[in-house]
């Protein structure tokens, strides 16, 4: 069983970009200087290399956690993701704990998931391969990304203070047949108070570029899965674009997969008092 007394929650909420022209519609998204009323600063392009690792027994599936290695440029983060509910509004949140790659971090979190460190060299943990190191715990690998990601912060009127960050997401799932390319927005709180920052902006996201945007309730994780499984059986035949992006009708098939497939979906959040 996962300890949790001490992980934080994130609150956010994802909107799929369905469109014959995805990547269109990203950057007219991601140039937006005001959303919903608030203020959006842009802050940049940030390349994310995602690997998803496991036990070989899926112990991490079964319990709805979630365990991340993240790259950015030369720098790593480990991260552990709890099970998700629904708020009022459409708002996800779910515990999740994100710390730069170190040994202590790593000891952390391993204990957290009750797997022994004993045999880690605290001497070569921050600098050993993450991936390596985590293989050697007898993890395995369940999916591997590259995100790359425009980030803006919504801001209050002339107030400094972010609401929220608005990351426009481009994902590469690398599959053995060949890569897929998805689009999405997330848009996370970044202030307790205003959390309803969250909804205000999804809804005026979909607002505007509704059909092209809809709610997607699917985790990156879940989402590679299921177009993983149908790509395998053939079922998005014709439904790909030439740059490996998918059309609207191929999110259909997904989504109804993903409602009536085994992989992890929103469930009741779960904490120890």
């Amino acid at each position: 069983m996962v300890e949790t007394s001490v992980i934080p929650i994130e609150a956010e909420a994802t909107l799929l970009i369905c469109s014959k022209h995805p990547r269109s519609v990203a950057r007219e998204i991601a140039g937006l200087t005001s959303i919903a009323g608030f203020r959006v600063i842009r802050e940049g392009c940030r390349r994310l290399n995602d690997t998803y690792l496991d036990t070989r027994r899926s112990d991490l599936k079964h319990q709805h956690w979630i365990l991340r290695l993240r790259g950015v440029d030369s720098r790593w983060w480990i991260t552990l993701k709890g099970p998700s509910r629904e708020t009022p509004g459409g708002v996800m949140e779910r515990l999740e704990l994100e710390v730069p790659w170190t040994f202590e971090a790593l000891e952390q979190v391993m204990n957290k998931l009750d797997i022994s460190t004993a045999n880690l060299d605290a001497r070569l943990a921050p600098t050993a391969d993450p991936v390596r190191t985590m293989l050697e715990f007898g993890m395995v690998v369940i999916q591997h990304r590259v995100t790359e990601r425009e980030v803006s912060n919504a801001l209050l009127g002339e107030q400094t203070v972010t609401v929220a960050e608005i990351a426009v997401d481009r994902v590469k799932y690398d599959f053995p047949g060949g890569v897929i390319v998805h689009h999405e927005v997330e848009i996370e709180s970044k202030l307790e108070q205003r959390r309803s920052a969250v909804i205000e902006i999804s809804r005026d996201l979909l607002r505007r570029f509704a059909p092209e945007v809809r709610v997607w309730k699917f985790g990156k994780l879940s989402t590679g899965q299921a177009i993983s499984e149908l790509v395998r059986r053939s079922a998005l035949n014709g439904l790909i674009n030439e740059d490996r992006s998918l059309l609207p009708e191929a999110y259909d098939l997904v989504e109804s997969f993903l409602r009536q497939g085994s992989f992890w979906r929103p469930k009741a959040l779960e904490q120890t008092p």
